[in-house]
């Protein structure tokens, strides 16, 4: 019985000490894990989890154009002068309507990691904001608001006019709705330009190119929201009208 207990007791600490080894080996595998999965899978990870995410929100590309239509319809009314002026019932309906239903659009795609979405709705939100708080401070009408009595706004047009070249490149790719959609936006941006430099001196052209940007803005809004309830594209939006991917490539 002694020599048992003697030959256990002078056995055990050299295990202890093994198993204190093993156990400092583990811990130090463990801990350079964890270093390399923060330094390296972590932020990986986070970005799968992130676009997984995104990819769960719903589309609201329809509301930031419906905004817009909405937005130009009103403001088209006034340049062919179907409505009256009355500047401080329409500076709501721009402000809150167009310029804020376009920065949450603007907003959710930045979210979706969709730069194209994200920069020209944030970028219309801009404008119309602009032309909302213009009016206030103003005290002018819309037409007013965006002919030759503020000279200073045709700079503004003249910037948006070739921003708005870069959208129309890409979105005229994308389908042929889109790609007339913004077709209409800058010949209006083309001819309200006219108007600053007295080229023509009739509001009822860039008019008539915003009723036009209305027009197509609805039925955008109906075939896609038609199409995602239906699952399948029965309501035409048409291929592009070029292949950018293949310009990239040439």
């Amino acid at each position: 019985m002694s020599t048992s207990s003697s030959s256990s007791s002078s056995v055990s600490p050299s295990s202890r000490e093994a198993d204190e080894l093993e156990d400092q080996k583990n811990g130090n595998k463990y801990l350079t894990d964890i270093i390399s999965a923060s330094s390296l899978e972590f932020p990986e990870l986070l970005q799968v989890r992130i676009q997984s995410k995104a990819e769960t929100l719903a589309n609201p590309s329809s509301i930031g154009i419906v905004s817009l239509s909405i937005a130009s319809l009103m403001l088209s009314f006034s340049h062919l002068e179907v409505t009256s002026d009355y500047y401080s019932h329409q500076i709501p309906w721009l402000l809150f309507l167009c310029g804020i239903g376009m920065l949450i659009t603007g907003c959710v795609e930045a979210f979706k990691n969709n730069t194209f979405g994200m920069v020209v709705n944030i970028m219309y939100c801009t404008f119309f904001l602009s032309l909302g708080f213009q009016m206030y401070f103003e005290g002018i009408s819309p037409a007013d608001a965006l002919d030759g009595a503020l000279p200073h706004a045709g700079c503004a047009v003249l910037g948006y006019a070739i921003f708005n070249l870069t959208p129309l490149i890409i979105a005229g790719s994308l389908n042929k709705v889109l790609g007339l959609l913004f077709f209409a936006i800058e010949f209006f941006l083309f001819f309200l330009f006219l108007e600053f430099i007295e080229v023509i001196d009739h509001k009822k052209i860039s008019g008539v190119f915003l009723f036009l940007v209305s027009v197509i803005g609805f039925y955008y809004c109906f075939a896609d929201l038609m199409n995602w309830v239906a699952g399948v594209e029965f309501i035409k939006l048409g291929k592009g009208f070029w292949d950018l991917k293949k310009w990239i490539k040439k």
